[in-house]
């Protein structure tokens, strides 16, 4: 069979406290949200799924207990599970802070696997090609960060992007990335968070860009 059972999960944002204008219910309602994700998984038989960023809100003073939380969780997650990194993942340090963050620890304990090269699956005899774009501060500024070299032999091409991708010509007063300024040659598809809206599915140049 060529469908695939991939699950998407944008800016989990998961925090011990309720961020500003969120309510009291907010820590429950993340993991509930995340451990239905997870039974949905289960019952769908799904071959992958992917976090597109932000997966903890804060930056620090994440409880052990919280963190340990989510590890559990996701060790008792079917199929493989890929993840980039977005701003609320990261300390001032970038990139290089990853280790010393909550989520470097689900990376680290083997409960994540961070998308930093590209990666090919093989789900059900069709070979996919994953690429990263991990946040980093100026990664809106350049729509080249978006693109991707298509590996050879591959059916499906993806970009996984923590960025402000938004449809053609929609302005906005400050940095984003429309679609139409994007590279797509090679790209099927781009999966995509940050936005914290529904962008919806747009297809464009050939390639389908979601982010629900």
């Amino acid at each position: 069979s060529n469908v695939l059972r991939v699950i998407v999960i944008n800016d989990v944002h998961l925090a011990a406290s309720p961020p500003m204008g969120c309510t009291e219910r907010y820590t429950e309602d993340i993991k509930n949200m995340l451990t239905e994700a997870r039974n949905y998984a289960r019952a769908n038989d799904a071959q992958m799924t992917v976090f597109t960023g932000d997966f903890f809100h804060s930056k620090r003073g994440t409880p052990p207990g919280l963190i340990r939380w989510a590890m559990e969780l996701l060790q008792d997650w079917p199929g493989r599970r890929l993840a980039i990194v977005g701003n609320h993942d990261q300390s001032y340090r970038g990139l290089a802070s990853i280790p010393d963050q909550p989520i470097g620890l689900l990376f680290q304990e083997g409960s994540l696997e961070w998308l930093q090269e590209d990666v090919v699956t093989d789900l059900g005899d069709v070979l996919v090609q994953w690429s990263g774009a991990n946040y980093f501060p100026e990664i809106d500024h350049d729509p080249a960060n978006f693109s991707l070299a298509r590996l050879p032999d591959v059916r499906w091409a993806v970009k996984v992007a923590h960025g402000t991708i938004v449809p053609p010509r929609k302005p906005f007063p400050y940095h984003t990335v429309p679609m139409d300024t994007i590279d797509t040659t090679g790209m099927d598809l781009c999966l995509y968070g940050h936005p914290h809206y529904d962008v919806g599915i747009n297809e464009v140049n050939g390639t389908t860009f979601a982010c629900l």
